[in-house]
């Protein structure tokens, strides 16, 4: 009969088990996503003392050895939300880089400060004029977001919000975010032209769930490849 230390030992070897997986599932994503190496480019001087000499780690991080300075390239967090109508989704068609021209779900940075939920609200209303009432938490994916030769880690924040009555006539769009929107059907969504990884996950996760009448469950680490 195992003791309690025995107990205890098997479950911190389970633990580290399970982290060190998790670690190699990270890596994996991160890889797949096209990594963050190009960011060690992205300072060639120390912000604080000007020396040449500062420089990167894995991408993660620059240091000074002149004075000590330390930046870290942290993961940002962005939220977005699936829109249902009628049984269809609403995609908008993206206006500026990255991935310009094509198809993303309202939604943008969260702001410092701001819970994730409230910054999905607000992109969604600040990009179409208008936001749900009501949203769920649908899961995170990760993605690395391309801005001006300089790649940004992400952890993106899914919602979803069903049963909205709503048409493309009821919204305002921003010029500047967006050059058109559209509702499509779950069989016409245009895979090959969403702009993110992390939306195309999103997506499939919410129809998967949608099509066997299960509410979304938090999913597997590497569900929905």
């Amino acid at each position: 009969m195992p003791t309690d230390e025995s107990a205890a030992a098997d479950q911190q070897t389970c633990s580290d088990t399970y982290i060190r997986s998790l670690e190699e599932k990270t890596a994996h994503a991160l890889e797949r996503l096209g990594g963050i190496g190009a960011a060690a480019s992205a300072f060639h001087f120390c912000p604080s003392c000007g020396s040449p000499k500062l420089y990167s780690v894995r991408s993660r991080m620059w240091k000074c050895p002149t004075c000590g300075f330390e930046y870290f390239h942290n993961v940002a967090t962005a939220a977005g939300i699936i829109v249902e109508s009628k049984g269809t989704i609403l995609v908008l068609r993206r206006h500026k880089d990255p991935m310009k021209g094509r198809f993303a779900l309202p939604g943008g940075f969260v702001e410092p400060g701001e819970r994730a939920e409230d910054a999905a609200l607000r992109e969604c209303y600040e990009e179409i004029g208008w936001s749900p009432s009501h949203i769920n938490f649908l899961a995170t994916f990760p993605n690395v977001y391309q801005y001006q030769g300089i790649p940004y880690a992400t952890c993106d924040v899914y919602f979803f919000s069903r049963g909205n009555i709503i048409d493309v006539e009821d919204f305002h769009l921003d010029p500047e975010e967006s050059d058109s929107l559209q509702f499509v059907h779950a069989t016409a969504i245009p895979w090959a032209e969403i702009a993110f990884e992390s939306t195309v996950r999103a997506l499939r996760y919410f129809l998967l769930h949608e099509s066997i009448g299960i509410p979304p469950r938090m999913p597997d680490f590497d569900a929905i490849e």
